[in-house]
C-alpha cells in the first residue's frame, strides 16, 4: 500500500478503462503529486469533465500544470485542447492542435478535430482541405466527406464537392451519385454531372428523379433536341409534374419554339399555381420570367413576376431578374424606384442585393446616393455581402475601384477565390495583364476545373496574340467543362 509506483500504475489502468473517479480517489490519498502523478489527475478530471461541466475551469487548470510538468505528452495536449473548445476558446484550442499535429500528423482524428476547430474560426478554405485529406481512408472517412462537402458547397464550390463525391461513392449507392450529380449541375459541371446520374440510371432506369436530371443536364451540355425527346416520354407518364413541365417549357424556348414555350408554361402554371404563393407557382413564375428576358421581352418578364405574390420566396433569383427587366431597357430612374419600393418586403441576402442594384442604377443617372448603397457592402466582413458590390462597380466598369475594393477586401477577408477572379479581371482591363494572368493561374492552380478562369485567362492570352497553343488549351477546356 505505501508504493507510490504501484498506486500510480494502478491509477493508469483505471484512467485508461474509463474508472476515472475512481482513479482520483486514490491520488487524492498519497502524497503530494510530480509528473507522472500530475499527468493521471489531469486525464481523469478530463475524463469526468466530459460529463460534468462544472469540472471544467478546474480540469484545464490541472492539464496546464501537467502539460508544463510533462515535456511532450500528446494525450494531454489532446484533451487540453477538447477542453478549451468546450468552453468556446477555439483559437487557443486550435492552436495546440496544430502544435500536436507537427509531431503526429498524420492521425486522422486530430485532423479531424483540427479541421473542426478551423471551421469554427471561419477559415472554411484550411478546414476542406484538412478533411478532403482524410476522406479516401481510415476510421473517420465518413465524417471527412461529409464535411468537406458540407464547407465546398458553403464556400460556393458545389462542383468541386459532386466531383469529389462522384470519385468516392460506388455504383451502388445511388441516392449518394444523385446528391453528387445535383452538386455537379449546381457547380455548372454539366458533363461529370451527366456521367454521374448516368451510373444511377444503370442501376435503376426507371428513376423518376434521375430521368428528369438526365434530361435537364442534355439542355445544359446543348443537347436541347434530345432534352425534348426524354421530356416528352416523361410527361406522358407524368402529365402533372410541374417539373417536367417546365424544363420542357425550358428546352424548347431555347430551340427558338416561343409560342410552344410559353404552352408549356401555361400548363405548369396551371398545375403548380393551386396558390399564388406555392412554391411551385413561385418555379413557375421565374422560369417563365427568365424565358422571357433571354427572348427579349422584359415587360412579358416583369408581368410573370407580378404574379408571385411574395417576392420574398423567389429570393435573389427573383430580385436579379426583376432588376434585369429594367437595365434591358435602360429604365434607371424607374427601376431605382422600383427597387425602392421592393426592399421593406425582402430580407437577407436578397434585401442586400436589391439595396445593391438600386445603388447601381442611381449611379448610372448620377446620383451620388448610390455610394451610400454600396459603401457598407463594399467594406463588409462577409465574403458574400462584399462581392455584391464589387458585381455594382464591375457592372458599371469602374475598373480602378473595382481593383483597389478587390484588394483591400483580399487584405480583410483572406485569398478568397471570387475576389481575386474579379481583381484578376479589373487588373487585365486595366492593362495589367502580367499581374491579371498570375491571379488566374493562381486560380487554376487551385482548381484546373474552374472554367470560368480558364476561359477569362484563355481569351487574354488569345487577344493578345500570346501563347496561342496554351490560350487554345484553356479555351477548349473551359468549353468542356461549361458548354454553355
Amino acid at each position: 500500500p505505501d508504493s507510490a509506483e504501484i498506486r500510480l500504475s494502478f491509477a493508469s489502468f483505471l484512467v485508461d478503462v474509463g474508472m476515472a473517479a475512481r482513479a482520483l480517489d486514490l491520488l487524492a490519498e498519497g502524497p503530494e503529486l510530480e509528473a507522472e502523478g500530475l499527468r493521471l489527475r489531469a486525464l481523469a478530471l478530463a475524463q469526468q469533465a466530459s460529463r460534468d461541466p462544472s469540472l471544467v475551469a478546474e480540469t484545464e487548470a490541472a492539464l496546464r500544470d501537467a502539460v508544463e510538468a510533462n515535456e511532450f505528452d500528446a494525450n494531454l495536449m489532446f484533451s487540453l485542447a477538447q477542453i478549451l473548445a468546450q468552453q468556446q476558446k477555439i483559437e487557443e484550442a486550435e492552436q495546440v492542435v496544430a502544435e500536436l499535429r507537427q509531431s503526429i500528423p498524420s492521425n486522422s482524428r486530430l485532423v479531424v478535430m483540427h479541421a473542426g476547430l478551423l471551421r469554427a474560426l471561419g477559415r472554411l478554405a484550411e478546414a476542406a482541405d484538412l478533411f478532403e485529406s482524410c476522406a479516401d481512408t481510415g476510421p473517420t472517412v465518413s465524417e471527412c466527406r461529409d464535411q468537406y462537402v458540407e464547407i465546398m458547397t458553403e464556400l460556393g464550390r458545389p462542383g468541386e464537392a459532386g466531383a469529389r463525391m462522384a470519385e468516392w461513392l460506388s455504383d451502388n449507392d445511388l441516392d449518394g451519385l444523385m446528391r453528387a450529380a445535383a452538386l455537379l449541375w449546381e457547380g455548372r459541371r454539366y458533363e461529370l454531372a451527366l456521367q454521374t446520374v448516368r451510373r444511377v440510371l444503370a442501376r435503376a432506369p426507371d428513376a423518376p428523379q434521375a430521368r428528369l436530371l438526365e434530361a435537364h443536364l442534355l439542355s445544359s451540355v446543348g443537347d436541347h433536341e434530345a432534352a425534348v425527346d426524354r421530356l416528352g416520354k416523361l410527361i406522358k407518364k407524368n402529365p402533372e409534374n410541374v417539373d417536367l413541365l417546365l424544363a420542357m417549357a425550358w428546352s424548347t424556348g431555347i430551340l427558338g419554339d416561343h409560342d410552344e414555350s410559353r404552352r408549356w408554361l401555361d400548363r405548369a402554371w396551371d398545375e403548380g399555381s393551386g396558390a399564388t404563393a406555392s412554391g411551385g407557382a413561385v418555379r413557375v413564375a421565374l422560369t417563365a420570367a427568365r424565358l422571357e428576358l433571354i427572348t427579349d421581352h422584359p415587360n412579358l418578364s416583369r408581368e410573370w413576376l407580378d404574379r408571385v405574390a411574395d417576392p420574398s420566396t423567389g429570393g435573389s433569383e427573383y430580385v436579379r431578374i426583376f432588376a434585369e427587366t429594367y437595365r434591358r431597357q435602360e429604365q434607371w430612374r424607374e427601376g431605382a424606384s422600383a427597387l425602392t419600393r421592393l426592399q421593406p418586403r425582402l430580407d437577407g441576402r436578397p434585401q442586400r442585393e436589391a439595396e445593391a442594384l438600386e445603388g447601381e442604377f442611381l449611379l448610372r443617372m448620377g446620383d451620388s446616393r448610390g455610394w451610400r448603397r454600396l459603401r457598407p457592402q463594399l467594406v463588409s466582413s462577409r465574403l458574400n455581402v462584399v462581392l455584391l458590390g464589387l458585381q455594382v462597380l464591375q457592372s458599371l466598369v469602374t475598373w480602378r475601384e473595382v481593383e483597389e475594393q478587390s484588394g483591400s477586401a483580399i487584405q480583410r477577408l483572406g485569398s478568397e477565390r471570387g475576389v481575386i477572379f474579379v481583381r484578376a479581371a479589373a487588373l487585365e482591363r486595366l492593362g495589367e495583364h502580367d499581374d491579371a494572368a498570375a491571379l488566374f493561374r493562381e486560380l487554376l492552380e487551385e482548381d484546373p476545373d474552374d472554367a470560368a478562369s480558364a476561359n477569362y485567362l484563355g481569351y487574354m492570352l488569345a487577344d493578345r496574340g500570346t501563347h496561342l497553343d496554351e490560350a487554345y488549351d484553356l479555351i477548349t477546356r473551359a468549353v468542356e467543362m461549361d458548354p454553355d
